[in-house]
């Protein structure tokens, strides 16, 4: 691992400045039915409403905190912030970067680690399709807002103000991009008529000092939507039986 930072740090004494971010660096991986199929469940019910409930109790249960949330849109997007410090990674680029004259290199090293959730929940009508839904671009750009603020306010405590702006900038627009993505993929699905459909999608996205993203990528690992719709079919449960 120390290895990696050394040659990352190298990298960085030879450009002289941060790493750049790839303009491509939000863009998820193409839509595949295994991705399709790990991040979709249906549900027997027709309550749309409590199956959002249901949703937001589980992911605040998970820890995170709801950034958005409206039954109105069926739509819910929370995030959980953590420090990802890891000191020799500061080391090796503080060292590098004072052997290079460049003591700013330091502020490369992963900060802040943002792990983001976005749900949409769409009822499926008798012949299969979705019916027409109010999450309208303009209502997806009021999200997107709400949800700046939302990440903005939450970081302010902890981070620089430009650095709370930039992060939560990119997390927005990211926010944006996702919502239009799901609603792309349940609009899809004619195959499982009268039920309600839930998409959700968790997202993990590294930022360093500066407010750069250093890494970002789509969480594809089984176990978490496996935990995710386990505690949602239990409380849909427990909730239809009034226990």
């Amino acid at each position: 691992m120390l290895r990696r930072f050394f040659i990352v740090a190298c990298c960085l004494l030879m450009t002289g400045c941060a790493a750049k971010v790839p303009k491509d660096a939000l863009l998820l991986p193409p839509e595949s039915l295994a991705n399709r199929q790990l991040q979709t469940r249906f549900y027997d019910t027709g309550n749309e409403g409590g199956v959002l409930v249901a949703a937001n109790a589980v992911l605040q249960d998970l820890g995170f905190n709801l950034d958005e949330s409206s039954k109105e849109l069926g739509v819910i997007v929370a995030s959980k912030t953590r420090d990802a410090t890891d000191q020799g990674q500061v080391f090796l680029l503080a060292l590098v970067g004072a052997l290079g004259n460049n003591p700013n290199a330091v502020n490369a090293a992963d900060a802040t680690q943002i792990v983001k959730v976005s749900l949409v929940v769409r009822p499926l009508d008798q012949e299969g399709d979705a019916p027409d839904t109010d999450l309208s671009p303009e209502k997806i750009k009021e999200v997107q807002d709400r949800v700046y603020q939302a990440i903005h306010d939450g970081l302010l405590e902890t981070f620089p103000k430009a650095m709370c702006e930039k992060i939560a900038r990119v997390m927005a627009e990211d926010t944006a991009q996702t919502l239009t993505n799901e609603l792309d993929t349940l609009f899809s699905i004619t195959d499982v008529p009268g039920k309600t459909a839930v998409r959700v999608t968790f997202q993990r996205v590294i930022f360093n000092k500066l407010g750069q993203i250093n890494s970002q990528a789509q969480i594809n690992e089984e176990a978490v939507y496996q935990e995710f719709f386990e505690k949602l079919s239990k409380s849909l449960f427990l909730e239809a039986n009034q226990i």
